[in-house]
Formats: structure tokens, C-alpha cells, sequence
């Protein structure tokens, strides 16, 4: 059911908006499953990407890395103010 992937060239951020492009995902291998297509992992290694080279994957991954970190900071400090204000 779940397949891991690794990057080899250590840009998760960008890897994980990648994968879940309309892009690779028109190209993914799957097999059949009726409403639940099945994923051919075998298969996975031969999908065709079309990625930019690594300078701009690097860019691309520091900015998702920093909005991240923004978001995370955002939900921390919702929660926070959240949490604290219903003491009064």
C-alpha cells in the first residue's frame, strides 16, 4: 500500500511538492484496483521526471523549508493564544 522514498539529493521540501504534482502524478505507473489503482512499485523507478536542475530545486526547497517554519510558527502561536485565553 505505501511506498518510501528517499531523496538522494537531500531536498525533501522540494521531493515532497514534486511527487505530488500533476505533473508525475499523469506519469506515475499504476496498475489495475478499480476506484483504489494500485501503485507498481517495481515500476516506480522507471517513472520519467522532468525536474529543474539542482541550483533551482535547492531554491525551490529553501523556500518551501521557510514557509514551513512559518506556518508551523503560526499554528504554535494560534494555539497558544487559543489555549491561553480560555483561562479568562
Amino acid at each position: 500500500e505505501f511506498v518510501s522514498v528517499s531523496p538522494l539529493d537531500e531536498l525533501p521540501y522540494f521531493w515532497m511538492i514534486y511527487l505530488r504534482s500533476k505533473q508525475f502524478l499523469e506519469n506515475l505507473p499504476v496498475g489495475g484496483g478499480g476506484t483504489r489503482p494500485r501503485l507498481q512499485a517495481k515500476s516506480l523507478g522507471d517513472t520519467p521526471v522532468k525536474v529543474p536542475d539542482v541550483k533551482i530545486r535547492k531554491e525551490i526547497h529553501e523556500r518551501l523549508k521557510e514557509l514551513a517554519q512559518k506556518e508551523w510558527l503560526t499554528y504554535f502561536e494560534t494555539t497558544s493564544i487559543i489555549n491561553n485565553s480560555s483561562s479568562y
